[in-house]
């Protein structure tokens, strides 16, 4: 990607942290082809990129996001990177002018989109993450390894009814909060 793309969107958003390894190598390079945006960069969901959530463009976070993952060398530096990405589409929601305009609700879905993006790249990041990396993970059994693949499939698979739990209690909230005196 254009490191002059990048730097437009981070002037943008100055209440973020960039890291200064990424503003040298931004500033330094033309293009920066371990960056990539919002998305996986390989498999079936390649080219897919869902940087708007409900009208609030993330990229910045996202750039942040594939920085963390080609500089990372550890799975505690992934782990890093994925709340790191997370508090940065917090912060982006938060302080971005269209947010004051919308209602409670899509406020919330705005919120939910984010959370439900980090547990997507927090799952199954991993293969993204260590590509070109010289990490191997640890040595399981097959029921330690099929009882991790049945908890993934069940939490992906609660994603939406945690999106409609929170929507819900989001709407019950404000519901009352308007009642206070």
């Amino acid at each position: 990607m254009l490191s002059s793309i990048i730097l437009a969107e981070f002037a943008d958003h100055p209440y973020l942290h960039i890291p200064e390894d990424l503003m040298k190598a931004l500033i330094s390079n033309n293009e920066v082809p371990y960056i990539n945006g919002c998305g996986a960069s390989t498999g079936i969901m390649a080219g897919v990129s869902p940087s708007i959530l409900f009208g609030t463009c993330v990229s910045a976070a996202c750039y942040i996001h594939d920085w963390r993952y080609y500089s990372g060398e550890t799975l505690e530096d992934k782990i890093r990177a994925d709340m790191e990405f997370l508090r940065n589409m917090m912060l982006i929601i938060e302080n971005d002018p269209s947010s004051l305009k919308v209602g409670t609700e899509d406020l919330s879905l705005r919120y939910n989109e984010a959370f439900m993006m980090f547990k997507f790249v927090h799952v199954y990041g991993f293969k993204d993450y260590t590509t070109g990396k010289n990490i191997s993970s640890p040595e399981r059994s097959y029921l330690d390894d099929l009882s991790h693949t049945i908890y993934i499939t069940y939490k992906t698979c609660m994603i939406p009814f945690d999106v409609l739990g929170n929507a819900i209690l989001s709407k019950i909230r404000s519901k009352f909060s308007a009642y206070k005196i």
